[in-house]
């Protein structure tokens, strides 16, 4: 109890033991769920952003009138293009900015997008993912290892994070820095690895290539970020012996997704946003 409220929020663990609960929901409460999630969001737009008031008036849209998933998609689509022209007119007048992150997305879709992500979003967002993880045996508390980030403080190539993690660089990768990883791993003792799959499968190639042998069992290895290859995956649990999982995110936090046990389909978390799909262009479009 007192490690798990360490590190991590009331807020997030509000939302996984949520998630816990409703796991086992019908269809039917589900979509329940997503309309009344979705006319809140609507109306919240209307009543605290210029642009979405605007927007509304101009194409008649009253949002108490919203009842549907058909009357929802009356709504126009807002892209990045939208959010780099409106920025200013698409900032909530009723939320106090000090409370948020400026965060930028990757740009490999085009030029990066900057925007305000509330601080609460990143709970949200973790405990689903950790609620993904837990198809194949992980918990909140379990000790990790990190490989998703080439700046560490001091250029160091390991270092420990807060919580419940040690973070370890994806940069040169050779047979000298994976035994030495080793070191660490062994000490540390954790049971998972979460990490981007080129840094990984590079890890693994070399424990395969120099014939090193694993000092360790791990439970399962976690996968995100980048596009992942088969051959990526076929390495990584051949040299790891332990299940490779991956889940699908984005900055924008309006899509979250996740490998179950049975394959390696992403399935779309109902409870984090609401997810469609463009009929002509195959398209993601998360709310």
């Amino acid at each position: 109890f007192l490690l798990r409220r360490k590190y991590l929020s009331n807020r997030f663990w509000d939302w996984y033991d949520f998630l816990e609960n409703a796991y086992y929901w019908d269809e039917m409460k589900v979509m329940d769920f997503q309309i009344e999630k979705l006319k809140n969001l609507v109306n919240y737009a209307y009543n605290n952003t210029d642009y979405f008031y605007n927007l509304f008036n101009e194409h008649g849209i009253i949002p108490k009138t919203m009842q549907t998933f058909s009357d929802f998609k009356k709504l126009p689509f807002s892209d990045r293009h939208l959010f780099m022209k409106e920025k200013k007119r698409l900032v909530s007048r009723a939320y106090d900015l000090t409370k948020c992150h400026y965060v930028r997305t990757s740009g490999t879709t085009g030029n990066p997008l900057v925007f305000y992500k509330p601080n609460e979003c990143f709970d949200y967002e973790l405990a689903t993912i950790y609620h993904f993880w837990k198809r194949i045996g992980f918990n909140p508390c379990d000790k990790r290892f990190v490989i998703n980030s080439d700046i560490l403080p001091d250029k160091k190539p390991w270092i420990y994070g807060t919580g419940n993690y040690v973070r370890l660089s994806p940069n040169k990768i050779n047979k000298e820095r994976v035994e030495l990883y080793f070191k660490i791993m062994k000490r540390y003792d954790a049971k998972y690895l979460h990490g981007y799959p080129s840094a990984v499968s590079l890890i693994a190639k070399v424990i395969r290539e120099n014939k090193l042998i694993v000092p360790f069992k791990l439970k399962g290895v976690f996968l995100a970020s980048e596009a992942i290859y088969q051959w990526q995956r076929d390495i990584i649990s051949e040299v790891f012996d332990c299940r490779v999982f991956s889940h699908y995110g984005n900055t924008e936090g309006v899509a979250l997704a996740g490998e179950c046990e049975q394959s390696t389909y992403y399935h779309f978390s109902s409870f984090f946003s609401y997810v469609e799909i463009d009929d002509k262009t195959n398209e993601i479009i998360g709310t």
